[in-house]
């Protein structure tokens, strides 16, 4: 794991500058690698991997043939507008950062039935334009819904 993304990681987790600075394997590396092959050998490919974070978070089993899932989706855009779609700034441009961040839960019963909620929490920082609504309303509910299973075939039509 190189210097950068292990600021980066060491950031996000809140885990001290100590552990950072160290090249050996802190307690970041520890989350993500085994500590024999640590440093050199791979530690940090969870970042360039498809796979998810909170995967142990998927489909787990409550009992009964109920099983939940938790997940969300980050999303970060920089912005640099030059008389695009709104009225120019004096100067005629305009530079920002949005963020969307996408909750959401599901609850399901065996292959019956389905719950779904998913939030939206979006926010713009540095803007110099005037303000949309999902500016001012920063926080929503994007979906929610229920899917039943009314009916299940066999391959063969019965």
């Amino acid at each position: 794991m190189n210097r950068v993304t292990k600021l980066i990681v060491v950031l996000a987790l809140g885990i001290s500058s100590a552990d950072a600075a160290d090249p050996t394997c802190s307690s970041v590396d520890q989350l993500f690698c085994n500590p024999t092959d640590c440093w050199l050998d791979g530690c940090g490919d969870w970042l360039s991997s498809d796979a998810k974070l909170l995967a142990p978070l998927q489909n787990q089993p409550l009992g009964n043939g109920w099983t939940s899932s938790v997940g969300g989706e980050l999303r970060y855009r920089y912005i640099d507008e030059r008389n695009r779609l709104r009225p120019p700034t004096p100067a005629g441009r305009s530079t920002y950062d949005q963020y969307r961040f996408n909750p959401y839960v599901d609850l399901n019963y065996t292959d019956l039935i389905q719950f779904h909620v998913e939030a939206i929490g979006a926010q713009t920082n540095g803007n110099e334009l005037p303000q949309l609504s999902i500016d001012e309303n920063r926080a929503d509910l994007l979906q929610y819904y229920v899917d039943i299973n009314l009916a299940d075939f066999d391959n063969d039509g019965t």
